[in-house]
């Protein structure tokens, strides 16, 4: 299974996680952290096959190279 996706606001992690999937607090804030971890091992159970499948298609090879020369065609 694609693990779900938690930490700290830093700017790139939360730019391309799966927002339904993912949840970040304030840099440094531990104790928002480890209630948010807690939180979302109970989600994590709950989603299960749907976040696999979702998880999967979205960060497929072919989906980020396809994504990644998008990007790079912009500027040339």
């Amino acid at each position: 299974m694609e693990p779900l996706f938690v930490g700290f606001k830093a700017g790139g992690p939360e730019s391309i996680a799966l927002k339904k999937y993912s949840e970040f607090v304030e840099y440094g804030d531990i104790d928002a952290l480890e209630e948010c971890i807690l939180q979302w091992i109970n989600k994590k159970n709950e989603l299960g096959e749907e976040l696999e499948r979702v998880a999967t298609t979205h960060y497929s090879k072919r989906n980020m190279a396809e994504r990644y020369l998008t990007i790079y065609e912009k500027f040339n």
